[in-house]
């Protein structure tokens, strides 16, 4: 399996990491992952929903609400957070897309089918209130690429 991301997703994944033991969370969720995409409003993942005439913004909102709520721990000694099933499948998953996509690097834009397919709260409540097909979406995704593929670190910096 392809265990190489772009430098977006490489920041996005430590971004999230960060958030949660700033957090003192006991896990890494999709969530803490989406909500690193979502905090680049310029960032290529925000590009693609903003195209699509989504609002980025009031996902971010449901997505911190939703991290304000989850289990944290308190005292000295704790272990830095680890990545939970929901995160792993999401970056399994996104792998799976890129490998399917001929990418040789996995991309914001892969998570972003991911989380389309198979995302969990708040994401797939939002989702349906866009009316945006997975299929509306990977053609937006294709428009922007074009004939490119994601075969370098810097490769989505390219496309924004």
């Amino acid at each position: 399996m392809n265990n190489q991301f772009t430098d977006s997703v490489s920041e996005a994944i430590q971004a999230a990491f960060a958030e949660a033991q700033r957090r003192n969370q006991t896990q890494v969720t999709e969530n803490h992952l989406l909500w690193a995409f979502l905090q680049d409003p310029q960032g290529y993942f925000n590009s693609i929903l903003s195209n699509l005439g989504s609002k980025p913004q009031t996902l971010l909102r449901e997505v911190e609400h939703n991290l304000e709520h989850l289990a944290t721990f308190s005292g000295g000694g704790a272990q830095p957070p680890t990545p939970s099933r929901d995160l792993q499948s999401r970056i399994a998953d996104a792998q799976n897309i890129a490998q399917s996509w001929k990418d040789s690097y996995t991309s914001s834009d892969h998570f972003l089918m991911s989380y389309w397919k198979n995302g969990g709260e708040p994401f797939s409540s939002w989702k349906k209130s866009t009316s945006i097909s997975y299929k509306q979406l990977e053609e937006q995704i294709k428009h922007i690429r074009g004939d490119r593929h994601m075969d370098s670190p810097s490769a989505e910096s390219n496309l924004q």
